[in-house]
């Protein structure tokens, strides 16, 4: 998962944010160039921590991200700090692929650089991202081709679409198993072919389900 591409562009397109580090997008993931001009920012991975499921991947991970702002200057150095700060705290939202279900502040320390003869101030946030693919409505890919997983939430309707490249030519049969927390509850349901979409009807939809397509 590369939520450094969600971080650029949260901060990369406020302008007030790119002003401030003199007019350009100077907000790198693990280090920043050689001979890159100050003031800029640093972003890199502390840890990813995964939700233990029973049937499938993790669709929950909260991923520990630090910042490192530097700047020639204490004060406005602390001016891109606070910006930055008001961007991403309690950040919600899909940006670049990536879903935020929240993002919270955790700690902040400052240091002076003696090398370069700058400030640095490094700030840690939480970010909790949704990792359930599409919804039901929407679509998503799989397949045809051994089990295959989708997960489905913030479900309306009883009826998921799902594209694929690689449809059989000839007629085909699709099994499908729901789960919940585990527990099959049902298996094998009716489905239309259009194309190279596939359009399951389900009896319900509900939040946490698991769906299984086998061909």
């Amino acid at each position: 998962m590369n939520i450094g591409a969600a971080i650029f562009k949260i901060l990369g397109d406020d302008s007030n944010l790119v002003t401030d580090l003199g007019g350009t997008k100077k907000i790198y993931p693990v280090r920043a160039p050689q001979r890159s001009a100050f003031p800029y920012i640093v972003y890199n991975k502390v840890s990813t921590t995964a939700n233990d499921t029973k049937d499938g991947v993790s669709t929950v991970d909260v991923v520990r991200m630090q910042f490192d702002f530097y700047h020639t200057l204490f004060d406005d150095n602390y001016t891109i700090e606070e910006r930055a700060r008001t961007l991403l705290d309690k950040y919600m939202g899909t940006i670049a692929g990536i879903n935020i279900d929240s993002c919270t502040y955790l700690s902040e320390n400052e240091t002076w650089e003696d090398d370069d003869d700058i400030y640095r101030i490094s700030v840690d946030y939480s970010f909790r991202i949704k990792r359930t693919g599409t919804i039901a409505g929407g679509s998503g890919t799989i397949l045809l081709q051994g089990w295959t997983t989708q997960k489905f939430t913030n479900t309306t309707g009883t009826t998921i679409t799902v594209t694929t490249d690689n449809l059989p030519s000839a007629n085909f049969d699709l099994n499908l198993e729901v789960y919940r927390d585990g527990i099959l509850l049902i298996e094998s349901v009716n489905f239309t072919v259009s194309g190279n979409v596939i359009t399951p009807t389900i009896p319900f939809m509900d939040e946490n389900i698991l769906v299984k397509f086998k061909p």
